[in-house]
């Protein structure tokens, strides 16, 4: 038995709806994998970035610490 023209329709609407909806769906994952692929980029820049900070900052206190080691070698040096 063939369709209507109306069941026909209503058919195709509803397959027409689907396949918007298939398309919203690829549209959203692309949009979130975008998204999070871009987040991982910056993580990793930052990660950098602060790699050289905490470097610098354990550079700092290494110089102070053989400042201060040099000083009090001095101050008992002068002592003695």
């Amino acid at each position: 038995m063939r369709p209507t023209f109306e069941e026909y329709c209503l058919e195709l609407h509803e397959k027409a709806e689907q396949l918007a909806q298939e398309a919203e769906m690829r549209a959203r994952v692309d949009y979130l994998r975008t998204f999070n692929s871009s987040r991982s980029v910056q993580r990793l820049e930052d990660a950098q970035h602060g790699f050289w900070r905490r470097l610098f900052w354990v550079g700092m206190g290494g110089a102070l610490v053989v400042a201060m080691a040099a000083g009090y070698i001095h101050v008992l040096g002068a002592r003695g």
